[in-house]
């Protein structure tokens, strides 16, 4: 994708819509490459666009909502990554992601309710920096999670689609809430359960890359915690599908790539007979 929209962005010429629309689409995959600067540059570019130029069709509508969901969700990620300037970030994070929920809920109601799915995983990202600065208790916010994703039951007899997905984000973002803020193990190992296996169900579902990859992560992390609380390094039984999963997580996404050896290397793999 990333290829793709630079691709595009090279050629002349072309309408300021579409290379803003190509801009918004280079955001959004360095964002899902973890390549945080460069996503926020770019969406930024075309945020400052639309600050002095209204967008007047649906096309600029979407790549003005989408240029704030990537700078707000990439915003987010950010609390880990400079912990030492996180309140800031999440300040920020709930501004953008705020800004784009408006956006993407006009959208939802003057083209497509398709849009509204996206506005929803938007309102996933502003709960998760609510809980960061302290404006909502992290056992209040996990309920919301769990009751916001009880919607998909069964993945399977939802639409594919932004709703879906949405869903699937939030699960992560109850991932994130329960390795950030859950000190009872019991209850981190509870809730990360639920949360992963949601997640993995709708990644399957959609067949989403970039959802596998944090669900992978998430169950790593969330290992790498219980052999600290029982001092047992427990292994990870792993089958030739997942193989199949975790080394095709391995190509599209770099960082991930030590993530995924130590899971291979630590993981008992079922033969098939």
């Amino acid at each position: 994708v990333l290829k793709a929209a630079q691709a595009g962005l090279r050629q002349h010429p072309i309408s300021t819509d579409l290379r803003l629309l190509l801009q918004t689409t280079a955001a959004n995959a360095h964002y899902t490459l973890w390549q945080l600067d460069e996503a926020q540059g770019m969406a930024q570019r075309v945020i400052d666009y639309y600050k002095e130029n209204e967008p007047n069709n649906n096309r600029a509508k979407v790549a003005q909502a989408h240029a704030w969901y990537v700078l707000g969700h990439s915003q987010r990620r950010l609390l880990d990554i400079e912990p030492e300037r996180a309140s800031q970030h999440a300040h920020h994070a709930q501004l953008s992601l705020s800004e784009s929920m408006q956006l993407f809920e006009f959208l939802a109601q003057e083209v497509h309710p398709t849009y509204g799915g996206i506005a929803n995983t938007c309102r996933a990202g502003i709960l998760e920096a609510d809980v960061f600065l302290g404006k909502i208790d992290v056992r209040e916010a996990i309920a919301r999670v769990l009751d916001v994703i009880n919607v998909a039951i069964d993945p399977e007899e939802i639409e594919k689609g932004d709703w879906l997905e949405s869903y699937g984000w939030w699960s992560i973002i109850g991932c994130n809430l329960t390795l950030r803020h859950i000190s009872d193990e019991r209850d981190m190992q509870r809730f990360m359960g639920t949360f992963t296996n949601k997640a993995d169900e709708i990644a399957t579902r959609l067949c989403h890359w970039a959802m596998r990859e944090r669900v992978f992560s998430m169950q790593f992390e969330g290992r790498q915690r219980l052999i600290g609380w029982t001092g047992q390094d427990i292994p990870i039984v792993i089958d030739s599908e997942d193989v199949r999963l975790i080394t095709g997580t391995m190509g599209r996404f770099p960082q991930f790539r030590k993530t995924g050896w130590s899971i291979l290397n630590c993981g008992n793999i079922i033969k098939e007979s």
